[in-house]
């Protein structure tokens, strides 16, 4: 199997998985107000110790919801990245300790920050994501388009691995420099399918619900469970601040 075919397919399954939830949030916007806000302030802490509780918090969250080998992938592809970018620090002949603990720094934001919106997105899915944007109001029709965005995400990468191949089928040729533009040359069929696809899905929710969407009340234990992981993020979020 081919590296880009091993890419097209990984995303998808991750993001197939992420966007599943067999739980009905009852504070869905509260939790999500949460979520984005230690992201974002995870991604500017100078704290490690802040950052790594940020990292052991969304790993728990993430085994609570059960989708725990998505989340990991997430947290280890961010940290080697991230770890590639930074790597010319740790290599400078003039490295000392403020510049290496920076670097480091650099590699624990750019973890935590994506290790605890994956976390968040493992627990809510996308319901639950449409739940809290729609709840939020500020961001009108744009908050359905940025959810329905991300839930067919993963059936464009299956679509785009399939085109792919059927176009890499008609090239003979052995050598690997044609698969580039070939890539390229599906993007703006992507675009359009996608667009088109998520026009009727977005239709035909609509007309499903009868222009709302129906937010079941879950139990008591929910929202304790919801309001426990509001008060942890809120904690983590000064702790990063401090």
């Amino acid at each position: 199997m081919k590296a880009k075919d091993i890419v097209f397919s990984l995303t998808a399954r991750i993001l197939e998985e992420l966007s599943s939830s067999e739980t009905s949030l009852s504070y869905s916007s509260l939790v999500l107000i949460a979520g984005l806000l230690l992201t974002a302030v995870s991604s500017f802490s100078n704290s490690l110790l802040a950052l790594a509780a940020v990292v052991v918090f969304s790993g728990v969250l993430a085994f609570a919801s059960r989708k725990e080998k998505s989340w990991l992938i997430v947290t280890v592809i961010s940290a080697l990245f991230s770890f590639i970018v930074s790597f010319p620090v740790y290599v400078s002949p003039q490295l000392n300790f403020k510049g290496s603990v920076d670097a480091a720094t650099f590699i624990a934001r750019a973890t935590a920050s994506a290790s605890v919106f994956t976390a968040f997105y493992c627990y809510m899915g996308w319901r639950g994501l449409l739940n809290g944007l729609r709840g939020l109001k500020a961001l009108g029709d744009m908050g359905e388009h940025v959810a329905f965005t991300l839930r067919f995400i993963p059936l464009f990468a299956f679509k785009a691995d399939k085109m792919l191949v059927a176009r890499e089928a008609r090239v003979f040729t052995v050598n690997r420099e044609p698969t580039w533009r070939i890539s390229l040359s599906i993007v703006g069929d992507i675009l359009a399918a996608s667009f088109i696809k998520a026009y009727w899905a977005r239709l035909a929710f609509t007309a499903r619900n009868f222009g709302e969407l129906r937010v079941k009340r879950g139990s008591y234990r929910a929202d304790l469970g919801e309001i426990t992981i509001v008060i942890l993020a809120a904690i983590l979020i000064v702790a990063c601040l401090v």
